[in-house]
């Protein structure tokens, strides 16, 4: 033991600032802050099925709170069997963390398992019941190439139901931009 106290005296002046800065975190109050991740996957379990699989190029989690800010957002979803049902993109959202719910923005695109795709710049996603509405206008482009224009729809990911709410404007087209 003596050639460890004589080894630890000479640092021990050196370690004084540190110690006090210690003793003084540990006295202050903590600060709020942000948890910030990069390339985060969230994984919406449902009676121990990966039913809804969020990916994120970034996000940000508010100190103490329960949602996540996310960016370059990528959404899989799938239905009551099990098998793929919804790809969704956007390139924002905001996800509640006790709910799993979430708000996606700006450039949001979605494909079905049938094909149909649709954009808007906004929509809801409930996760107890698996549906993604939004009442911003939406563009809906079907396999055969009929294209459906109107404000508001709904999707529910388990039956793999589209519905359109308002004022729905049709033609045939090639092309969805």
């Amino acid at each position: 033991m003596p050639r460890l106290r004589r080894a630890i005296r000479p640092i021990a002046p050196a370690l004084r600032p540190l110690a006090v800065l210690l003793a003084l975190a540990a006295s202050a109050p903590a600060a709020a802050v942000d948890l910030i991740l990069s390339d985060m996957t969230y994984v919406g379990i449902e009676a121990g099925d990966p039913g809804v699989v969020l990916e994120a190029e970034r996000a940000r989690i508010e100190h103490g709170g329960d949602l996540a800010h996310l960016e370059v957002v990528r959404l899989d979803a799938a239905g009551d069997d099990g098998a793929a049902s919804l790809e969704l993109t956007c390139d924002r959202a905001v996800l509640n963390l006790d709910t799993s719910d979430f708000t996606a923005t700006g450039n949001v695109r979605g494909r079905t398992a049938d094909g149909h795709r649709f954009k808007t710049e906004a929509a809801d996603f409930r996760h107890a019941s698996r549906v993604i509405e939004g009442d911003a206008p939406v563009d809906i482009l079907d396999p055969e190439g009929t294209r459906l224009e109107g404000k508001g729809f709904s999707y529910d990911v388990r039956l793999r139901r589209m519905k359109m709410r308002h004022a729905v404007v049709s033609d045939r087209t090639d092309a969805f931009e």
